[in-house]
């Protein structure tokens, strides 16, 4: 499975709170919270990223038809996809995040496969 994740961090309790201006955090913040999220993946724990995942995010594939508009939806998809007494090889192919001026919010895209 292969997929593209457009994903708003920062709307959730867990993310790191940061002084306004400090862009540099914000991302480094947001990129640690993806990565986290890959290793709850890794050990098929689907449902254990609702907490580190925005309720906004975007996730894409990897059929075209297969695009998730909120949180509660990617992560059905997921679950389905996955079983906690397995471990999985997840790849990511070119993490980018990117971080509002003022450093409140930051947006990721990844291209990844799973």
């Amino acid at each position: 499975m292969a997929g593209c994740v457009l994903a708003a961090c920062g709307g959730t309790g867990s993310a790191p709170k940061v002084p306004r201006g400090d862009t540099d955090e914000a991302a480094r913040g947001a990129r640690s919270i993806i990565e986290e999220s890959y290793g709850e993946l890794r050990r098929g724990d689907a449902t254990d990223i609702q907490t580190l995942v925005a309720e906004d995010a975007v996730v894409v594939g990897p059929g075209a038809a297969q695009i998730y508009t909120d949180r509660s939806s990617a992560i059905v998809a997921l679950a389905d996809q996955t079983d906690s007494e397995k471990k999985y090889r997840l790849k990511s192919r070119g993490l980018k995040v990117v971080s509002s001026p003022g450093g409140h919010a930051a947006w990721a895209t990844d291209s990844i496969e799973f």
